[in-house]
């Protein structure tokens, strides 16, 4: 409704009768978007200490570990939507315009902490990733020497009566 406002105000003067139930409803809506900000804050709040959870997990423990502590129950996805949705409430009503500066200050060091808590996430992820995928291409190689050990016995058994005599 406020968004749709601002072009309309190019073609109705600020006097006219069409804005008279808008500013009648301005105040309560305004105290409706003061309790979406405090809201994302404790959602916010709640996402950075679970990020920060997750990220320490993914740091000190296994791929296995991060998915089963972390990701298999949901609630860090569910947060983020959670936060997502508030946030986008907001930039469909008013926007950030009528937030008071310690909550647009709370709000955006919050967003600071998840991106960089994400971005670490992130990173120790990938670094589980690589050391599986170099685990997986040792035993690997480990198999195939293994299989040619076996191969070479088994292709040439009287080296093996011979070596035993």
């Amino acid at each position: 409704l406020f968004q749709a406002t601002s072009a309309l105000r190019a073609i109705f003067p600020p006097s006219d009768k069409l804005w008279a139930p808008l500013a009648e409803h301005r105040r309560t809506c305004e105290q409706f978007m003061k309790c979406l900000y405090k809201k994302l804050v404790e959602r916010l709040g709640s996402y950075v200490d679970l990020l920060r959870a997750a990220e320490e997990v993914s740091r000190l423990t296994s791929l296995p570990t991060v998915v089963r502590l972390i990701l298999e129950d949901g609630h860090l996805r569910s947060l983020c939507k959670d936060v997502r949705t508030l946030q986008s409430a907001i930039a469909e009503t008013l926007g950030w315009a009528a937030c008071e500066p310690e909550l647009l200050t709370a709000v955006r060091e919050l967003g600071m902490s998840c991106t960089e808590l994400t971005l670490n996430h992130a990173n120790n992820l990938l670094q589980l990733c690589e050391k599986g995928m170099q685990a997986h291409e040792h035993e690997s190689n480990g198999q195939r020497q293994l299989g040619e050990s076996l191969s070479s016995v088994t292709t040439s058994p009287s080296k093996v009566g011979t070596e035993s005599s």
